[in-house]
């Protein structure tokens, strides 16, 4: 990939975006042909309407841009468990669990080790233990969360927006929008995800709407891709797919990921329900 591809896909989903805060939003009151509100649109798509828990599968890739070179980094695999829980005053409690780890780009196997496609140095694959957050979401589709992770001495502060439009066809798409601003032992974290969801209200049956996200992640690069002292810019382009059971998940794996997951998924449930802001395992 060039880095003028990378540049019309971020263009693309920048634009895309921006067209959700530019007059193109509805009002929750009118948010959907389905008569489902702003935040009943969330919680159809990206979790359940009855508030039973949903699998997101996400795979992509992530890239390191300094100028006009871009060079592919390694590819992130994540799972998550999330449910939504309506709220006394109207808005949506977002708890998930979810995990990750990487690969070399095009490469089916985990290693212990990656390497910079810009230093040429490896560094320790970043595997992910399962996280149990929380997100709120207000009446008006604000987003927040506080994070503290004593054991990783991780601080983060969450801001963002829920944000409906309809496509050409009439169907609703959702855009998520989350900015962080952390501290991590590596130093000081700005990341901005955002997420536009898709799904066809058609198929709606039985309280789970089929829904499909892009997420696209840009944030600092880290010194030990690019070296002590280089500002970079890392590009992450992630399609998900939602699924109703661990089994229709469990399915859509490959064997690397089964391998990662399998003593996760067992215990998902247990994770769902354990206290705020934890890391599990």
């Amino acid at each position: 990939m060039t880095s003028s591809d990378i540049d019309i896909i971020a263009r693309r989903h920048f634009l895309t975006l921006a067209a959700f805060g530019a007059g193109a939003v509805l009002a929750p009151e009118a948010a959907a042909a389905d008569d489902l509100s702003l935040l009943e649109t969330f919680a159809d798509q990206a979790a359940r309407l009855d508030g039973r828990p949903v699998f997101w599968l996400t795979r992509g890739r992530e890239y390191v841009i300094q100028g006009s070179s871009v060079k592919p980094v390694y590819d992130r695999h994540v799972i998550s468990a999330c449910r939504v829980i309506k709220q006394p005053d109207g808005g949506l409690k977002y708890p998930y669990v979810e995990t990750a780890f990487a690969t070399m780009p095009g490469v089916a196997e985990a290693a212990a080790q990656l390497q910079s496609p810009v230093t040429g140095h490896s560094y320790p694959n970043p595997i992910i233990s399962p996280v149990r957050l929380t997100l709120w979401i207000s009446p008006r589709g604000e987003i927040t969360q506080e994070v503290m992770l004593e054991k990783f001495k991780v601080e983060s502060h969450y801001n963002g927006t829920v944000s409906l439009v309809h496509s050409p066809a009439g169907i609703p798409l959702l855009a998520s929008e989350i900015n962080v601003q952390g501290a991590t032992p590596a130093g000081k974290l700005a990341l901005t995800e955002m997420g536009p969801y898709q799904a066809d209200p058609s198929r709606r049956a039985g309280g789970f709407t089929p829904a499909s996200r892009e997420i696209i992640v840009v944030r600092d690069a880290p010194a030990y891709l690019v070296g002590a002292g280089v500002t970079a810019t890392m590009l992450g382009i992630h399609p998900s797919l939602k699924f109703v059971s661990l089994g229709d998940i469990v399915k859509a794996l490959t064997p690397v990921e089964k391998v990662r997951y399998a003593g996760w998924m067992q215990s998902w449930e247990r994770m769902l329900d354990a206290p705020e802001n934890v890391i599990l395992g």
